[in-house]
């Protein structure tokens, strides 16, 4: 994409990617060399399930076509009619040295807890940042509150359940369960 377009999505969303931008100077601040920008995962196909705006997409070595899938055809009933769309590709993964998260998307910062977070992890995120060029500078206050909300409660009410247990609960609920489902994550 050109660089207006880039520039649009950041101020867009700019209390989102302000404040993930303050986060990570602050944690670079606090935990210096320890806060490290990670690479992208590799194989990393940036296709998703986001509908496009049409149904012409581009495809490119960037964005190859997607694989056929095992879904059920294009307007069966429940269905999303519309082909995937690539995910957003300009992003940050940053990895800090906070054992207390799996990871938390704002705006084209993605931070994780792991410094390999696996690929459903950075699918999910990625997810969150569908939801964040959607909601632009709502998000903070349709997704990121009631996201903080949830994963608090869910630590504190649900810390005796085995790790699966808590996993399906988490993502069951929106906003997980979209974010999942705008990263492509199948669970």
């Amino acid at each position: 994409m050109g660089r207006w377009h880039d520039a649009a999505w950041y101020v867009w969303q700019l209390p989102q990617n302000l404040l993930g931008l303050a986060f990570w100077r602050l944690m670079q601040r606090r935990h210096g060399d320890a806060v490290q920008v990670l690479p992208r995962p590799a194989g990393d196909s940036s296709v998703a399930t986001e509908p496009a705006a049409d149904s012409a997409i581009e495809h490119s070595a960037a964005h190859p076509k997607p694989a056929a899938s095992k879904r059920p055809a294009a307007g069966a009933v429940g269905q999303n009619p519309t082909p995937p769309r690539p995910l957003p590709t300009d992003f940050t993964m940053i990895h800090l040295p906070l054992p207390l998260f799996g990871g938390v998307s704002l705006g084209r910062y993605l931070f994780f807890g792991d410094p390999n977070p696996s690929a459903d992890l950075v699918a999910h995120e990625r997810g969150h940042m569908i939801q964040s060029r959607r909601l632009g500078p709502l998000y903070l206050l349709v997704v990121g509150v009631p996201s903080v909300a949830r994963a608090m409660y869910h630590r504190r009410r649900h810390a005796h359940w085995t790790p699966e247990a808590r996993s399906e609960w988490y993502h069951r609920h929106w906003p997980e369960s979209a974010a999942d489902r705008h990263g492509g994550v199948r669970r």
